[in-house]
């Protein structure tokens, strides 16, 4: 009767274990593609970002190249009077993004840090 209270036993915890294998698999895929996803759509982001401040370099050599055809002007009048008309204050539309913050996935770290505790 020993024997087969020992066999049941072994088999219930065979049974138990290979179920939190399975869920562990499981978590681990889902982790995998959560990150998966994270990754493209932070791709996605920075590739916007990247395309906005392509256009602000652009759009700031346009300005560039619009005054230095008012300053190689030998009319004083004339400079003056284009310069007050193109010389409004350029701002930035693009805000400065530390793109580092974008690529870290330090909470999911530390969710399978806590998960594994």
């Amino acid at each position: 009767m020993s024997k087969r209270s020992a066999q049941a036993a072994v088999e219930h915890n065979d049974m138990i274990f290979s179920e939190l294998i399975r869920f562990i698999q499981d978590r681990r895929a889902e982790v995998r593609e959560l990150i998966s996803t994270k990754e493209d759509e932070e791709i996605v982001q920075i590739n916007d970002y990247i395309q906005k401040l392509e256009q602000e370099i652009s759009n700031l050599e346009r300005e560039n190249d619009k005054l230095k055809l008012i300053l190689h002007t030998e009319d004083h009048i004339h400079f003056f009077q284009n310069y007050s008309s193109q010389s409004r204050a350029y701002v930035c539309t693009t805000s400065p993004r530390d793109v580092n913050d974008l690529l870290t996935f330090e909470k999911v770290e530390k969710s399978l840090s806590e998960l594994k505790n």
